[in-house]
């Protein structure tokens, strides 16, 4: 049996509810139209309202809307109808309540006489997705920048259609100017709005609000040179203070913990996930090492990790609450969870760097860190460490050598800092052969002046093995003369690393020499 459609009024006198009365054969729905009439200005027969010339111009035109509404109701059924004579299956009680609700919301549209902008682009948005058939990830990013262009219109306290034009665009962009964003951001956000504008405006549906074709010149961006780019290793210090937060949830204490284990195999987070599926690497013996091998998605190249003990075991254990895989809703999950680990732990060393457009900034670390920072953080330290860039560049699969020179091979304040003292401590443990022997006459010197027997330092040529004889026999007298018990232990144990302290010894045993020397 056929599904059918009339239109009726409900019982009662003065003004009553229009509602449609749909019927399938076996059961009926009554949906209101959400409109009320008059009973004598109701035809039951035609299903429509009457027009009456008596009645005021504003009677007449509301009684007009009221009738194409109920045609508009009866199109959509007769097309619904159609695809179900076709095999097709329809719910044709939401359909209609779906049409009747848009059109309500057409209602709210005029406000002053004009359309609502900010329904505009709701309504637009919607139908875009439906024609351009867009995923899932793809409706998230534009609505959110929907979302920024509605939320400036409500803030500008004028919800009108003027909005939606070149001028009105042209002032939006001048708007995210002010608020500091980037040219690249503004760019994307300004054409994402005039894609779903200039995509809708001649459908069908949206003809009647006569929005213009949008045109709008792009802002011109700045190209930020490579080295430019935010890429900051974490110090051994920073990572330590990282990894013994208290406090966080278990799924952002995982992700701390990736972040930990990624700095110490220095791979892209796009490949991540192989480590911890059996079927994406495999594991090669070396003469020294076993090596995670492993093809990484960006460029096809085989990446190389050398597996320690802690590797194998967080690859092993794996994570409870996260899944290692690269699609954005990870990534923000990931970022969102280190920079509050970060904050927690105090990483607020200063970070100068470019935003796109060129612009000089300043952030502490905590609100610029990002799981991409354990790849510098790994590259900086294999450096470090002594292996060279084209090796560095074979552990985090570069095609070159060229990114891990010009970009990763950036040995920060820090690090240069930790270079130049084991340089000097190199400097320091390189003995002069003259300095040698003068050390070695003048502590025997020293020696001889507290009446140590000849017998017991007489073959010692090494300067450091007399002087902790020195300490070991006469450390009351050397305490009497300035030394302290600790420093002297130090002294005696090759411990005395500090400038200050070796020149005050040094300054005590030359004068011990000058009384040696006046005796």
């Amino acid at each position: 049996m056929l599904t059918t459609l009339n239109f009726n009024l409900r019982s009662g006198e003065g003004k009553r509810v229009i509602y449609a009365v749909l019927y399938d054969g076996q059961k009926q729905e009554k949906i209101s139209l959400g409109e009320k009439v008059y009973r004598d200005l109701w035809d039951g027969k035609k299903q429509m309202c009457r027009i009456n010339k008596d009645l005021s111009e504003s009677a007449i035109n509301d009684l007009i809307r009221i009738n194409q509404k109920i045609n508009d109701v009866k199109t959509c059924f007769s097309q619904k109808l159609f695809v179900q004579l076709q095999g097709e299956s329809v719910n044709m009680v939401f359909e209609l309540k779906e049409k009747i609700e848009n059109m309500a919301n057409e209602k709210n549209l005029v406000a002053g006489g004009k359309y609502k902008a900010t329904l505009f682009m709701k309504k637009g948005f919607e139908h875009y997705k439906k024609i351009c058939d867009m995923k899932d990830s793809s409706a998230k990013t534009y609505a959110d920048k929907v979302k920024v262009f509605t939320d400036y219109i409500m803030e500008s306290g004028r919800d009108g259609m003027g909005h939606i034009t070149e001028k009105g665009i042209i002032k939006f962009r001048d708007y995210l100017l002010q608020k500091g964003k980037t040219h690249k951001n503004i760019n994307e956000t300004v054409s994402t709005i005039i894609r779903v504008v200039n995509g809708v405006r001649q459908e069908s549906e949206f003809t009647k609000y006569s929005v213009p074709e949008l045109r709008v010149k792009r802002l011109k961006e700045k190209v930020r040179k490579q080295e430019d780019m935010l890429r900051t290793p974490l110090t051994d210090e920073e990572v330590k203070k990282l990894s013994e937060v208290k406090g966080l949830k278990p799924q952002e204490k995982e992700y701390r913990d990736l972040f930990i284990f990624q700095s110490m195999v220095g791979c892209r987070v796009s490949d991540l996930w192989r480590f911890f599926d059996e079927t994406a690497h495999k594991i090669e013996k070396g003469k020294e090492n076993s090596y995670v091998v492993y093809d990484t998605r960006k460029e096809g190249i085989t990446g190389y990790c050398i597996q320690s003990p802690q590797i194998e075991k967080v690859m092993n254990d794996g994570f409870k609450y996260i899944k290692v895989e690269d699609s954005k809703k990870f990534r923000d999950g990931y970022n969102q969870a280190l920079k509050k680990a970060a904050k927690m732990a105090g990483l607020d060393r200063v970070i100068k760097w470019k935003d796109p457009d060129g612009n000089d900034r300043k952030d502490a670390l905590h609100k610029v860190l990002t799981c991409h920072f354990a790849r510098h953080t790994f590259a900086t330290n294999m450096l470090l460490m002594g292996y060279e860039p084209q090796e560095v560049c074979k552990m985090t699969a570069h095609a070159d050598d060229k990114m891990v020179n010009h970009i990763y091979g950036h040995i920060s304040d820090y690090a240069t800092i930790k270079k130049l003292d084991e340089a000097t401590e190199r400097i320091k443990g390189q003995k002069s052969p003259d300095n040698d022997i003068n050390k070695v006459h003048e502590y025997k010197d020293v020696l001889a002046f507290y009446g140590c027997p000849w017998k017991e330092y007489k073959d010692m040529k090494d300067p450091e093995e007399l002087l902790r004889l020195i300490v070991r026999k006469y450390e009351t007298e050397l305490e009497k003369e300035g030394l302290n018990h600790t420093i002297l232990k130090a002294i005696y144990n090759g411990e005395y690393k500090d400038m200050e302290e070796r020149n005050r010894m040094e300054k005590i045993l030359t004068t011990i020499n000058e009384i040696n020397g006046h005796k």
